[in-house]
């Protein structure tokens, strides 16, 4: 009997943690993509605009990825986001070192959910996109660790706390 429910245990676990990407919130049925990204936006630009204040953090460059960013709209709120496939990145970053002397685009990769614990985790690295070498060169500068826990009394994904990183 014990084992019986090992394993009940087992697949249940398998089965809501493979495929976390479709789970949304109450609150919003966006889903755990849109609520990271908004977030990520959000804090970024709260985190840093006083030490970069020439930068535009309200038009931003996500790399696209085929099942990550397929849903997510390309305006949240004030926050405009150029989705780029990366070779598209790399004809904006030839353009860019053609044209001007600040030759770098910072563009932001969005990983795949991930489990830590009992936390959902998005994780967003940002790198500054170059042309060097007659190639395309992403060098990581920074990022941020959106984390997500289970309220069971609201049954949704609640933002838990974001962790900045930097290189």
């Amino acid at each position: 009997m014990l084992k019986n429910a090992e394993i009940l245990l087992i697949l249940v676990l398998l089965f809501t943690s493979a495929f976390p990407q479709h789970v949304s919130t109450k609150e919003s049925d966006k889903g755990l993509y849109y609520e990271a990204l908004k977030t990520y936006l959000e804090k970024n630009e709260q985190e840093y605009s006083r030490l970069f204040p020439e930068r535009d953090f309200r038009n931003v460059i996500v790399a696209t990825d085929s099942f990550i960013t397929k849903n997510l709209p390309d305006k949240i709120g004030v926050y405009s986001i150029n989705f780029v496939s990366y070779d598209e990145l790399l004809e904006l970053v030839k353009k860019r070192t053609a044209t001007d002397s600040e030759e770098k685009i910072s563009v932001v990769e969005v990983h795949p959910i991930r489990n830590e614990g009992n936390k959902l985790v998005v994780k967003f690295v940002e790198s500054n996109a170059r042309y060097e070498k007659k190639q395309l060169s992403l060098a990581v500068s920074d990022g941020a660790n959106i984390y997500f826990s289970f309220d069971c009394s609201k049954q949704s994904y609640i933002i838990d706390r974001v962790d900045f990183f930097g290189i």
